[in-house]
């Protein structure tokens, strides 16, 4: 009877402690995540690099002149976006795009963290292309990160019109597009891009190419957001 006690009271006791347990196992995996990426300089860097642009108020005026009320504007969280990237096992071969990239933040983040053979940004917006190129010329400006500064590229020019047949991670902040902008990106990636690893944001592709591997939320400057991680599915290729 008092082996039996004894057993019951060993299980409640483990019980109450396992939530702490799991809470401390997180902490620690995050930390060893922030110490093996370095990502307490890297953010440290990314505040400073954006400390005096203001891309709400670029947006604003831009969308003011250009009578463009349709597109909505927002901006990553770094950590959070970091996080979201680690995801896909961004390699030296990894080629990314931001479809609307803005001034460039989850562009230069990927610089900032990542060794990859491009970062490319494509913005409609003069205003916000400029921005994004400042923020390049700040990037080239430190020492530490010159050879991943001369691989960024940031492009003025409506994404519908530019080739991305060679990227594979494209980020899409996809809150921001709707109506036939939306219809015809999903048409040009079902036409040209192939094994890819696309995100969304709020809402996922409507392509035939391209299926929803993972969906997770992060932090965006709106608040938190749905995401969708895409993979390249070959309809030439059957699953039995």
């Amino acid at each position: 009877m008092l082996k039996y006690l004894i057993g019951i009271l060993a299980f409640f006791i483990i019980i109450s402690i396992l939530p702490t347990y799991r809470y401390f196992l997180k902490q620690y995996k995050i930390s060893s995540w922030l110490k093996a990426l370095n990502l307490k300089q890297h953010s440290a860097e990314f505040d400073k690099i954006f400390s005096t642009v203001d891309g709400f108020r670029i947006s604003k005026r831009e969308r003011q002149e250009n009578d463009a009320f349709e597109y909505t504007y927002g901006e990553i969280d770094f950590l959070s976006f970091i996080a979201l990237i680690s995801l896909t096992h961004p390699n030296a071969n990894t080629r990314f795009y931001d479809l609307g990239c803005g001034i460039g933040k989850a562009v230069i983040s990927c610089a900032l963290v990542y060794d990859m053979q491009l970062y490319c940004g494509i913005e409609l917006f003069n205003g916000l292309y400029i921005a994004a190129v400042k923020q390049q010329e700040h990037l080239l400006r430190l020492p530490e990160y010159q050879t991943n500064a001369k691989k960024v590229l940031f492009i003025c020019d409506d994404f519908l019109n530019v080739n991305i047949e060679d990227a594979n991670l494209i980020f899409i902040n996809s809150t921001a597009f709707v109506g036939n902008t939306w219809q015809l990106l999903n048409e040009k990636i079902d036409r040209t891009v192939k094994f890819a690893t696309i995100i969304t944001v709020s809402k996922k592709l409507s392509t035939r190419m391209f299926k929803v591997k993972l969906k997770t939320q992060i932090n965006m400057s709106w608040g938190v957001a749905t995401v969708f991680i895409h993979e390249y599915v070959d309809e030439n290729i059957s699953v039995s």
